[in-house]
């Protein structure tokens, strides 16, 4: 189990099948599966809104918290390991209405809730809970739709999600975002040539610094960051990137599905992955 969480933390797109068989070969059933899956998501995201705000912990945790970092630091000669293709095909099955626990039913209403909620839906007391809060973070609110769009394309490229990089792409699209601005938040082209408003550019600094950590943020992004946002702001954009890494984890190692009509407009717009 520990293996797991570990490989999903630091590497989670070379999840593969085999890292779930060991978990059942363990005696771990889907259910345990899935709470230990979205144990590790929800600490990949808690910690990157924590180091992403500063926030400070209490002083008779600190002499620990130094001890927990240093035993737990990687020594400085370990390569990391390169990106390879997601597994095929998704490692729990996605609940159709007829199977989907009573619940989790009113998410149905409205036909095929998508690949997260048909999954997330064998763990029924999670998703009364999770769906909304990921709605509230992930929607326009007082911040814009396509300033939300620019956070998750490039949290998600930065993490290989392919799930919701391709999901997310029209979406950005269909925010007001360039073919040219969504390339390069997939890293298929710099970001210099396709933005060049401040505001955009210090936005991508701050995602790619909670991103990535690990640790605080670098001083000169924060600053950055207080200079043309808001502190409610700045906060909100910290869960967005908190969020989606929790999504791109949850989703790759789960191997979820992108809709075939999702795929078809990629194709037909030029960003359609080989």
């Amino acid at each position: 189990m520990l293996d797991y969480a570990d490989k999903l933390t630091r590497t989670p797109a070379l999840m593969r099948d085999r890292d779930v068989i060991a978990l059942r070969a363990h005696g771990l059933g889907d259910r345990d599966i899935l709470d230990v899956n979205q144990v590790v998501a929800y600490f990949a995201y808690v910690n990157r809104v924590a180091d992403g705000l500063g926030v400070t912990i209490d002083d008779y945790a600190a002499a620990e918290h130094a001890a927990i970092e240093t035993a737990t630091k990687e020594p400085d000669s370990i390569e990391p390991t390169p990106p390879i293709e997601p597994p095929s095909g998704s490692l729990v099955r996605m609940l159709e209405k007829a199977d989907a626990p009573l619940l989790t039913q009113p998410f149905y209403a409205g036909g095929d809730p998508g690949p997260i909620t048909a999954s997330m839906a064998h763990v029924p007391e999670l998703v009364e809970v999770a769906l909304p809060f990921i709605g509230a973070v992930l929607s326009p609110s007082a911040i814009d739709w396509r300033t939300k769009e620019i956070v998750i394309v490039r949290t998600s490229s930065l993490m290989q999600c392919r799930y919701c990089i391709e999901s997310h792409t029209p979406v950005a699209i269909d925010s007001g975002l360039s073919h040219a601005q969504v390339h390069a938040l997939r890293d298929e082209q710099s970001i210099a040539s396709a933005f060049t408003d401040d505001r955009d550019l210090v936005l991508i600094e701050w995602t790619d610094a909670v991103a990535t950590g690990p640790g605080a943020v670098p001083v000169n992004a924060a600053r950055n960051a207080a200079r043309l946002f808001t502190e409610a702001e700045i906060v909100e954009l910290t869960l967005v990137v908190g969020v989606t890494l929790l999504l791109n984890r949850y989703a790759t190692s789960l191997g979820l599905p992108v809709d075939p009509s999702t795929i078809e407009r990629l194709a037909r717009e030029g960003f359609l992955r080989s």
